[in-house]
């Protein structure tokens, strides 16, 4: 909460009403307790920001604006004369446009709020898609299936996956690796726009105005620049901003699990690159010092470099494995390219885990375009235990419901088979817009003998209501649908909650919730 929020916010959830006592005693015994290191992470957090540390210097700010409007001009009055060195200028002003967008989007300073449509004015990058996405990937850095940024298969696999997910892409991957790096702006403003089409239908805050500050971005770049100029610096500012983004986690460590440490786990899964010249630590955009920024990233990158010796004394005196890591700017280059040609000579590993970490049960999509449109979900359990079935021998529910859907996109339809919990019940599948709200805990000691999620406040018209036991929810693996079998997993409270939170509007419209309901 103090990561990714204004001083501000956080007053305001101060206010929300209390949890009942019952229900906030619950909820303590499945929440492991805070690490010595969270405590003295907070001390720390707490010291900075009465010393001012996230009082932004504007003499630092007027000069990278200044820098990224001279690449702009420099690149619009060489475009007809000099082509080659307009589209390297461009694509500096791309890849420095978005580091600087990053920032104030980050922002929680009156300034940041200012610029916060800086990204979709000079990058074409807006705010709505990078913050549905970008804060994922700090709340749950490497955690596999979950943090989109390493799940970049099946293009570049970071490791080696089970037979039916390879791809014979991998063998070379380490030879081409420059090929999907190239991609990565041209996608990400594809994405941009998907997000912000679907956010000014939705209604979301300032859509609209996003929207218009990326037409105004097209609008200018288009009449100041030929397409012969444009495109090819696109690709040139994904392959420095793909060149960039991934050496500093994609060597670390991986999670298949939730880490309750947030703190520990960032300094885990990261590894600073230390650059060599004034012009490096430019075109790295304060993403050479990517610790500093997942541990605090509200703060001006501009106190970045100060703050590093403060982060390598905090790893010292509270043991964390690794320490503060860093490698030089070529270094941690040359690593990640290791890191894929080991993976491309590697055997794929039957029973590797998926890029998901909480896929209980795997969803095999099978494909039957000249019989049908839709995709029909095949769900593979593992033998269920005998726990999880009802004592009376009831057949299993049999049900279907639709995959929610991004856009115009069409994923599929979901075929279930779900023993029964209770001896008289009945499946109630309920569809929610995002974002959703749900009020469900665990019950230790449930009438059916086994931990169940419970519903604790009725839902919407026709939706949960008090007692309804929630058995699955949709999840997302990256964009790939999947099923949640949250009775299965209800002893680890936290896993479900992680598993209700990959649906958000990244990847989808609404959720899907399957209850059992005692009659």
């Amino acid at each position: 909460m103090d990561g990714f929020h204004s001083e501000k916010a956080r007053g305001m959830w101060q206010r929300l009403p209390k949890t009942d006592p019952q229900i906030a005693t619950q909820l303590e015994k499945e929440v492991i307790p805070d690490s010595t290191t969270q405590i003295n992470f907070r001390t720390l957090r707490a010291q900075l920001v009465a010393d001012g540390w996230w009082e932004r210097d504007m003499v630092q700010e007027a000069k990278l604006i200044g820098i990224y409007a001279s690449l702009v001009v420099g690149a619009a009055a060489t475009a007809h004369t000099v082509p080659l060195v307009s589209i390297a200028l461009t694509g500096l002003a791309m890849t420095n446009s978005g580091w600087l967008g990053h920032d104030y989007i980050h922002g929680v300073d009156k300034f940041s709020d200012k610029m916060r449509m800086f990204a979709a004015v000079a990058a074409g990058l807006g705010p709505t898609w990078w913050s549905d996405k970008h804060n994922k990937h700090h709340a749950l850095t490497n955690e596999m299936g979950v943090d989109e940024d390493i799940a970049t298969d099946p293009f570049l696999f970071p490791w080696a996956p089970d037979p039916k997910h390879d791809s014979p892409l991998r063998k070379i991957q380490h030879l081409i690796f420059f090929i999907p790096f190239s991609f990565l702006f041209a996608l990400w403003r594809v994405d941009t726009m998907s997000v912000v089409i679907k956010a000014v239908e939705d209604k979301r805050p300032a859509a609209k105005e996003e929207l218009y500050a990326l037409l105004a971005h097209y609008g200018i770049m288009l009449t100041l620049l030929p397409l012969s100029v444009w495109i090819p610096a696109t690709f040139m500012s994904g392959l420095m901003s793909a060149l960039i983004v991934t050496p500093t986690h994609q060597n670390e460590e991986y999670f298949e699990e939730y880490q309750s440490d947030f703190v520990t786990a960032q300094f885990e899964s990261t590894r600073n690159a230390v650059t060599t010249n004034p012009f490096s630590e430019w075109l790295w955009g304060g993403m050479q010092y990517q610790l500093e920024h997942h541990l605090f990233p509200t703060m001006p990158r501009s106190k970045y470099p100060a703050l590093r010796p403060i982060l390598m004394k905090f790893a010292e005196e509270n043991n964390i494995p690794g320490g503060y890591r860093e490698s030089g700017e070529f270094e941690i280059l040359i690593e990640n390219w290791k890191l894929y040609k080991r993976v491309a000579e590697a055997d794929a590993v039957p029973g590797a885990r998926c890029d998901l970490i909480m896929c209980p049960i795997i969803m095999a999509l099978n494909l039957n375009k000249a019989k049908t449109n839709s995709i029909s979900a095949m769900l593979y359990m593992s033998e269920p235990e005998s726990e999880s079935k009802s004592d009376s021998g009831r057949p299993d529910f049999e049900f279907s419901f639709e995959i929610p859907k991004k856009g115009i996109s069409d994923v599929g339809t979901a075929e279930v088979k779900l023993p029964p919990i209770l001896d008289n019940s009945e499946i109630v599948i309920v569809r929610y817009d995002l974002p959703f709200g749900l009020n469900a805990a665990p019950d230790e000691a449930h009438a059916s003998g086994q931990v169940q999620v419970v519903v604790q406040a009725d839902g919407k018209a026709g939706g949960e209501k008090v007692g309804d036991i929630l058995r699955q929810t949709t999840y997302w693996r990256g964009k790939e649908p999947g099923i949640f079998d949250v009775s299965k997993n209800a002893n680890n409270f936290d896993l479900v909650v992680q598993a209700l939170v990959t649906n958000d509007l990244a990847v989808a419209d609404e959720i899907v919730l399957v209850f059992e309901r005692p009659l």
